[in-house]
């Protein structure tokens, strides 16, 4: 893929995720694909990664903003740095101390792409300061 095309294509997945559209958002990711997450078993595949996106939706909802965007000369790599916003919904599966709260984070993923769908992302995740 061109550097163009990975972009748009990394473009599109997040703002996917932005409007909690997890089917848009896993249509762009290999059936096969490693999904690193931090403090989590490696998940593989699409159907994985949409299971995982649904089972957090449940907890907090997160908006992604400040975004940049790194690719490749070749377009098989990027990058995406941004602060991640979670805002945990008032919830009994919660714990009460963060029911209803809004935690900012500074993020980044890494993607790899192959023939026009991430076959692999790598997510970091720490405080914002």
């Amino acid at each position: 893929m061109s550097q163009l095309e990975t972009r748009s294509l990394v473009e599109r997945f997040l703002t996917a995720l932005n409007a909690a559209d997890w089917d848009a958002a896993t249509t762009l990711v290999a059936e096969d694909a490693a999904i690193d997450l931090p403090g989590e078993e490696r998940v593989i595949g699409a159907d994985k990664l949409h299971w995982y996106l649904g089972q957090t939706g449940r907890q907090y909802r997160f908006h992604v903003s400040d975004l940049e965007i790194l690719v490749s000369e070749s377009g098989v790599r990027a990058a995406a740095e941004f602060t991640l916003t979670r805002n945990y919904v008032d919830s009994s599966d919660l714990p009460e101390q963060i029911r209803g709260q809004s935690v900012a984070l500074q993020g980044a993923i890494m993607f790899e792409v192959d023939d026009g769908k991430i076959t692999r992302m790598t997510r970091y995740e720490r405080p914002a300061e």
